[in-house]
C-alpha cells in the first residue's frame, strides 16, 4: 500500500508540466553529454564484450531511453484531455517531442542499420535524425534523410499525427483567446 502511494506521488510530481519538462531537459542534456564520451564508437558494431549491438543491455537501455518519451505523450494526452495546456507548455512539449523522436529514430537506425537514409554515423546520424524527426512532426516533407525501413515509416506516421494533433490544439487555443473578450 505504501509503495503504491509513493508511486502515485511521484507520478503527480511528474504530470505537472514544469517538472516534466524539466526532467525532460536533464534527459535532453544527459543523452548528448553520453554522445559526446561514446561519440568515437558511434555507428561501429561490435559483437564483442557485454554491450554488444543488439544485445540484452542494449536492448534494455534502448528502450530505457524510450520512456522518457512514453511519459511525455502520456502527459501531453492527459493535459489535453483536461484542457489546462497552455499555449508555453505546448509550445515546450511539441520541441521536446521533436527530439524524443529523434532519439527514437536513433535508436532504429542503431538497432536496423538502414532505417534512415543516408543516416551516416556519429553526429552526422544525429542530426540527419532530428531533421527526420522536424519533418515528420511539421510536415514539411522529406529532404536527403527520409526513413526508410517500416518500422521508421510507422514511427514517423505516428509523428505526423501528433503534429496535426498539437496543430489542432494550438489552433483551438489561439480561437479561443481570440473570442473569449467577444463572448463576455
Amino acid at each position: 500500500m505504501m509503495i503504491k502511494a509513493t508511486f502515485n506521488n511521484v507520478l503527480d510530481w511528474i504530470y505537472v508540466p514544469v517538472h516534466l519538462i524539466f526532467i525532460s531537459v536533464l534527459f535532453v542534456v544527459a543523452y548528448y553529454w553520453l554522445s559526446t564520451k561514446f561519440w568515437k564508437h558511434a555507428g561501429e558494431t561490435t559483437d564483442a564484450g557485454v554491450w554488444k549491438q543488439n544485445g540484452a543491455l542494449d536492448i534494455v537501455t534502448s528502450v530505457l531511453l524510450l520512456l522518457p518519451a512514453v511519459v511525455l505523450v502520456l502527459s501531453v494526452i492527459d493535459l489535453a484531455a483536461s484542457a489546462q495546456m497552455s499555449v508555453t507548455y505546448l509550445l515546450c512539449y511539441y520541441g521536446l517531442l521533436i527530439l524524443f523522436f529523434s532519439f527514437g529514430f536513433s535508436l532504429l537506425e542503431w538497432h536496423k542499420n538502414g532505417a534512415i537514409e543516408k543516416a551516416g554515423k556519429g553526429w552526422e546520424c544525429e542530426l540527419r535524425c532530428l531533421l527526420v524527426s522536424v519533418q515528420s512532426m511539421t510536415g514539411l516533407g522529406y529532404t536527403t534523410a527520409r526513413p526508410q525501413s517500416v518500422m521508421a515509416e510507422v514511427v514517423a506516421a505516428a509523428e505526423s499525427l501528433l503534429g496535426i494533433f498539437f496543430i489542432a490544439i494550438f489552433v483551438a487555443k489561439a480561437v479561443a483567446a481570440q473570442t473569449a473578450p467577444l463572448m463576455k
